[in-house]
């Protein structure tokens, strides 16, 4: 567990890099539909407030969530909330 939290959270640093980013290829096929992938994003102050309570020691700050629905071939889905529930690729997200 403790391994895929970390490839979570290196996918999740690499793409918030830029769309040319790479991260893992192992990580999209390590997710199971129900995980969370969580990630952050500079929202103002709200994601400000969140980041502060949800910093960990040897964890960057989070803001933002999304669940796992479908995880396959095909690629990874998620459904996330940001303004509206709606349902992203593992890439957009």
């Amino acid at each position: 567990m403790d391994k895929v939290f970390f490839f979570l959270l290196f996918g999740l640093f690499s793409i918030s890099c830029g769309r040319s980013a790479i991260y893992p290829t192992s990580l999209p096929r390590a997710l199971k539909p129900g995980d969370l992938v969580f990630q952050d994003l500079d929202c103002g102050d709200l994601c400000s407030a969140i980041e502060k309570v949800s910093t960990r020691k040897g964890f960057g700050p989070l803001s933002h969530v999304a669940m796992v629905e479908q995880a396959g071939p095909r690629g990874v889905v998620l459904i996330e909330a940001l303004g509206e529930v709606r349902r992203v690729s593992f890439e957009v997200f």
